[in-house]
């Protein structure tokens, strides 16, 4: 049934950050073979999402929107099919508007037949973009109507709302029967991009807004892009590729904030590095822990406004008690981050174990407080548990 989706943060991989709207059917076959080659299916990264530019740039009337047949010579279906055969969920791609962001046709004034096409191919997932709304629409009513509509068809598809967290959208998101919602505007492969993507969670109530079947999503994943993919040359970026700490970083918060694990990389070009963060089993726990519980800020540079702090202290609950905390340096040096036990639920006297969730290994026993000098442009997590 489709309320009980998303019970915790969807994963998968998405088409854009590699691809735009440069896709091909023998190439995506490719890609989702890699990607169960190299661990990830197995690993919970299930969603295969095409993103804009599958479509046909013709829309035929009270049919559905239509694929593009030179791209999909097998057609949308069997590629569903395939990815299913494969293990995969079957992700796609539409807007609320009258053109997508890449000009194909939207979903705008077609819901119903749009939503029934994409049952009748067996999509699992629809990630419903917000270009070219016509300026006397209502944003919030468009994604309910097409919620409504996934809806009836009576296929379980989970709703990703990408409205770019416009109109205080976290706070109607769950009304339009969206699974996640987007907070901000895409993801790239810069440390610039990633502070502005920082700015947008710290705006957002994430404790009251984001939860189990309705995550909060700040877009994709950029571990494993490595400077390349099609958006790494869209003119906007200020430095250079964002760089493994920076990778980690995101994929450390994201683990913790319950965001979807989207992945967005060329699988095929997978690093051992890229492995290294994106398939962390003890860091996929808590991304995936049944609580779905997301982390909180618990300390903040008092120097500065809660979502520019340069030094971050965010804690996350387990279902079992324990509690993980991460210690985020947003600065160009090292730094000596410490979070006190006392902001976590627990009393200054009490003695907590440590693990050190990128190092694999327990580092002890500590009373108080935790803390750790953690590198510029990087992060510390720790997984805690209490002494009884």
């Amino acid at each position: 049934m489709q309320d009980l989706m998303a019970q915790t943060p969807p994963m998968g991989w998405n088409s854009w950050n590699t691809f735009m709207e440069d896709l091909d059917e023998k190439t995506l076959r490719e890609v989702a073979i890699s990607l169960k080659e190299q661990g990830f299916l197995e690993a919970g990264y299930n969603y295969f999402c095409l993103d804009d530019g599958w479509e046909d740039k013709n829309r035929h009337v009270g049919q559905g929107v239509d694929y593009d047949k030179k791209k999909f010579p097998s057609g949308m279906k069997a590629f569903g099919d395939f990815l299913h055969d494969l293990g995969f969920k079957f992700g796609i791609y539409s807007c609320a508007g009258t053109l997508t962001c890449c000009n194909y046709p939207a979903s705008y004034g077609y819901e119903y037949e749009d939503a029934a096409r994409f049952a009748e191919w067996g999509v699992d997932l629809v990630k419903y973009d917000n270009c070219h709304v016509p300026d006397d629409a209502n944003g919030m009513f468009l994604y309910r109507r097409m919620g409504q509509a996934l809806r009836e068809t009576g296929r379980p598809i989970l709703y990703s709302m990408c409205n770019w967290g416009f109109d205080a959208s976290e706070t109607w998101a769950r009304s339009t029967g969206a699974h996640i919602y987007r907070i901000g505007l895409d993801s790239r492969d810069t440390w610039e991009n990633f502070e502005t993507v920082l700015n947008s969670i710290g705006k957002v109530n994430l404790t009251a807004y984001s939860g189990a079947s309705c995550f909060a999503d700040p877009d994709f994943l950029i571990a494993g892009m490595n400077g390349e993919g099609a958006v790494s040359n869209l003119g906007e970026e200020i430095g250079p590729n964002a760089g493994y700490n920076v990778y980690k970083m995101q994929f450390s918060l994201w683990c913790m904030i319950c965001a979807p694990l989207i992945m967005s990389h060329d699988p095929r070009k997978t690093t051992s590095d890229t492995k290294n963060i994106l398939l962390n089993k003890e860091l996929l726990e808590v991304s995936q822990d049944p609580a779905s519980i997301p982390a909180y800020l618990c300390k903040i540079d008092k120097q500065e406004e809660t979502h520019r702090s340069k030094n971050t202290v965010w804690a996350k609950p387990l279902h079992n008690g324990d509690i993980v905390v991460g210690l985020f340096n947003r600065n160009d040096r090292p730094t000596i981050i410490t979070a006190a036990f006392n902001s976590l639920g627990w009393l200054m006297s009490d003695t907590v174990e440590a693990c050190d969730l990128w190092e694999h290994k327990s580092i002890g026993v500590s009373r108080g407080y935790i803390n750790a000098e953690v590198p510029a442009r990087d992060c510390a997590v720790f997984r805690l548990r209490r002494k009884k």
